[in-house]
Parts: structure tokens; C-alpha cells; sequence
């Protein structure tokens, strides 16, 4: 998949959704939870891009997911 991998948070955090560990850009090796807003909001992006891309149909419901993690997490923060 093109973002990371999204695995469920720790226990010990207070967030209830999936994590994502970012493969590549300026936050490479980092995951949704670490990134600040700016970082999360470009991710964002680019998933809704990679969801909306016929040429990455086979990936869709990876991408999906991960779009679903990142939303998720910036909902989290805006609330």
C-alpha cells in the first residue's frame, strides 16, 4: 500500500483508531499520531488522491483504509 502499514494504537493511548506509519516524504518512519497538522493535512491529501486514482484500483481498499485511519486522527484532534 502506498502510505503504511495501519495497525490499531496501543492500548495505553487515549486515541481508538487505527494507526498509519508513513513510507515516504518529509515524515517518513513516523506515524499519524506523531506528525503535526500541517504534515497530517498533506497525507490527508494525498490519500484522497491515491482512493480517488483508477490507475490504483488494485490498492483501493488499502488506501481506503488508511484514508480512513488519517481522518480519524484529525477528526480526533479538532474535537
Amino acid at each position: 500500500d502506498l502510505f503504511g502499514d495501519a495497525h490499531e494504537a496501543p492500548a495505553s493511548n487515549e486515541r481508538r483508531h487505527p494507526v498509519v506509519t508513513f513510507r515516504y516524504g518529509a515524515c517518513k518512519g513516523k506515524t499519524s499520531f506523531e506528525v503535526g497538522d500541517k504534515d497530517l493535512d498533506w497525507y490527508l491529501a494525498g490519500a484522497v488522491k491515491a482512493v480517488n486514482d483508477p490507475t490504483k484500483e488494485r490498492y483501493k481498499s488499502a488506501n481506503q483504509a488508511e484514508l480512513d485511519a488519517l481522518q480519524a486522527e484529525a477528526h480526533y484532534r479538532n474535537r
